[in-house]
């Protein structure tokens, strides 16, 4: 019995080999799988990202991805501190000085900040310092937004973000949420400036979305057993700020958006709100909002696009300038596609033609 099993194996296996060529296949050495540099830095950055990621008091705590060479050895305080002096002469000229104070207090007073005591500042041993400045929305709720610059340079010529790696192209990472970390930043002050310490991370460092979309992945990840499907919407459909999705019912969508809030609750992060077309479900009690750019009417369920171009500067218009209007085209629902194509097939034919970057267009190529 045994030997007719070993033969009806052996039988089958040959039985497949039919033809010379089969053969001929079969014997060819495999060749090695390349890849790209690129592709093995990315590879390397999820792999430190998921081997480090640990969830620390209901926080995710995860490794700054420092590149070789990495972190600064240096103290960049002196140049921070001119540029800081800078940015106050600039704000009360701007009439918004107490205004950036304000925000900053509010900085300190919501511990993303917190003050490091005079003994322990040594600018001679290696420390980085990030200068702030503001960015002005009056159209919008939020009036002032502080940005901390990750790619200000040093004294050795490079910015932080020069030491950070930089993770594959994720589209997500989730608003409001928090992460620890230890750059830091200095409060403006008059006179003896305060030195404050980022106790979460900043979003102006190049790996921090990358950081934050892969601390999502890998709590999905974590749920895909128990949650599947709420799992699969979170590494499928986080775009920038937004988690985008749909469900054939309410009772469905219902489910699968408390799930969601199940898993990014163990990592004690937050959906500042869930918006949908359907009132059981919607909890926003907004009749629009925008989402990935576009503005989406919940009650009729329609998207529009509004961009307002300032056309033509000062009189001016180049290719540097054609090429940072269509920039400024961000659509990753792909909407406005049809038209943005004719724009990338009309910047191709521009840079076939030879023209340098700043200059002056012929009439025929403007209109």
């Amino acid at each position: 019995e045994n030997d007719d099993n070993v033969s009806r194996t052996i039988s089958v296996e040959v039985g497949t080999i039919s033809a010379e060529e089969d053969i001929k296949t079969l014997l060819t050495p495999t060749k090695m799988c390349t890849c790209t540099d690129e592709m093995l830095k990315k590879n390397k950055f999820i792999k430190s990202l998921a081997d480090s990621t640990k969830i620390i008091e209901g926080r995710v705590e995860v490794k700054m991805p420092w590149k070789e060479g990495g972190p600064p050895r240096q103290s960049n305080y002196s140049i921070t501190y001119q540029r800081m002096l800078s940015s106050e002469k600039t704000f009360r000229n701007k009439k918004c000085f107490y205004e950036i104070e304000t925000e900053v207090q509010k900085l300190v007073e919501q511990a993303f900040v917190i003050e490091v005591p005079t003994d322990q500042v040594d600018h001679n041993k290696p420390e980085w310092y990030l200068p702030m400045q503001a960015v002005f929305t009056p159209e919008r709720l939020t009036k002032i937004r502080l940005v901390f610059d990750a790619s200000a340079k040093g004294p050795d010529n490079k910015s932080l973000n020069d030491y950070l790696e930089k993770g594959p192209n994720y589209i997500n990472n989730i608003q409001d949420t928090r992460y620890t970390t230890d750059s830091c930043s200095e409060k403006n002050q008059d006179e003896d400036p305060k030195i404050f310490q980022w106790v979460w991370l900043n979003f102006g460092d190049k790996a921090i979305p990358d950081i934050a979309t892969g601390s999502i992945n890998v709590l999905a990840k974590a749920h895909q057993e128990v949650l599947p499907e709420a799992s699969q919407q979170l590494q499928d459909n986080v775009y920038g700020d937004d988690i985008g999705g749909s469900a054939p019912t309410p009772e469905k969508n219902k489910k699968i958006t408390a799930d969601i809030d199940i898993i990014l609750s163990t990592g004690n992060f937050e959906v500042k709100s869930w918006n949908s077309n359907h009132k059981e479900v919607d909890k926003s009690n907004e009749k629009c909002t925008t989402f990935l750019g576009h503005k989406w009417n919940k009650e009729i369920d329609v998207f529009t696009f509004k961009k307002e171009f300032d056309i033509r500067p000062e009189g001016i218009f180049t290719k540097r300038r054609c090429l940072s209007l269509v920039s400024q085209l961000w659509d990753p629902l792909r909407l406005v596609l049809p038209v943005m194509i004719k724009f990338r097939v009309d910047l191709q034919d521009l840079w076939a033609s030879g023209f340098s970057w700043d200059e002056d267009l012929p009439d025929a190529i403007q209109s």
